[in-house]
């Protein structure tokens, strides 16, 4: 950070800068303090809404593993039937191949 230098050009425009002008109203600690707390009221709502959607999020993320654990345990139930199945079937077909008294029923 450079130090500010106090000659006269550099003086006229710090003093012309802190004098409001008929646009701007005077900064004053009322204003400021309502300023302050108008930020301080939108930081908070911002806040708990992010804290809800954060909320928010992690359900949802228990809710999709849930399902993905249902719907992975279903998906495992329909295989072991198939291969199941699928053993019945090889073995129905070896019987009749080797002259089996399935008499072609399966």
């Amino acid at each position: 950070m450079q130090p500010v230098r106090q000659n006269s050009n550099n003086s006229q425009l710090q003093s012309q800068s802190i004098v409001p002008d008929a646009a701007q109203p005077a900064l004053t600690i009322e204003s400021t303090t309502e300023k302050l707390h108008k930020v301080r009221q939108r930081l908070t709502g911002l806040s708990e809404r992010s804290l809800a959607l954060d909320l928010s999020v992690e359900s949802l993320r228990r809710q999709l593993t849930a399902q993905a654990h249902r719907d992975g345990k279903y998906a495992l139930e329909q295989l072991t039937k198939l291969r199941k199945l699928r053993d019945a079937v090889t073995y129905l077909k070896d019987e009749q191949a080797l002259g089996g008294g399935t008499s072609g029923r399966i």
